[in-house]
């Protein structure tokens, strides 16, 4: 009998399912992973926009990361919403002792808009979890901000890709491109130098939310 495989989600709520751990574990269900979750923030968001967030202390934080590392070690590790220098250092000091797979969405800027996380604790996920992640998920803002300047072209993008590989010293990276005007692109950098462009019919549709 094949045992089922587990990932951990360590990230903000979503209310309406569509985005952080609401999502990932609907994720993981699909993919026959059994799903487990660290809250990091309660976010009251929706369709809209996000209203309110509330990030959880840090004692709260550390008693669920024990919860589960002293009992059901994950295969797999995904992280979400790290909004504060602390929360970043703490789930660092948990991560840094794992080798599994790890897949860092570096959460700083909703779909709506709305920004996610401080401006102090941008350095920190920088130098303590980039280089602890076995790929990266930006969206186009999130990766605006990892570079520090404004992509506008397929040209930019590929430049920040393999800015963010050798400067910030992250394995694999994928650029969603999704907020680009005319394409509906995803980038995908890899550890070998490979360069993959995964591109689809763009669907006009004003339900992006997650």
């Amino acid at each position: 009998m094949t045992s089922l495989h587990v990932a951990l989600s360590i990230a903000g709520t979503d209310p309406t399912g569509g985005a952080g751990i609401m999502a990932d574990l609907k994720s993981f269900q699909a993919r026959s992973v059994y799903g487990m979750a660290v809250v990091t923030s309660v976010v009251a968001q929706n369709t809209k926009g996000v209203q309110l967030i509330r990030h959880l202390d840090q004692e709260i934080l550390e008693e669920q990361l024990k919860s589960v590392f002293q009992d059901i070690v994950p295969d797999a590790i995904k992280t979400g919403m790290l909004a504060q220098v602390e929360t970043i250092e703490l789930v660092a000091s948990y991560l840094a002792k794992q080798k599994c797979p790890y897949v860092l969405d570096p959460v700083m800027v909703a779909t709506s808009g709305d920004r996610l996380i401080e401006e102090d604790a941008i350095k920190a996920l920088k130098t303590k979890l980039l280089p602890l992640a076995t790929i990266i998920t930006p969206n186009l803002p999130e990766a605006e901000v990892l570079v520090g300047r404004t992509l506008k072209s397929e040209n930019d993008i590929m430049n920040a890709g393999r800015w963010i590989r050798k400067e910030l010293g992250v394995k694999n990276v994928v650029i969603k491109g999704g907020h680009l005007a005319k394409a509906a692109s995803d980038y995908l950098f890899l550890e070998d130098g490979e360069i993959s462009v995964i591109s689809a019919a763009r669907i006009s549709t004003n339900h992006t939310h997650g």
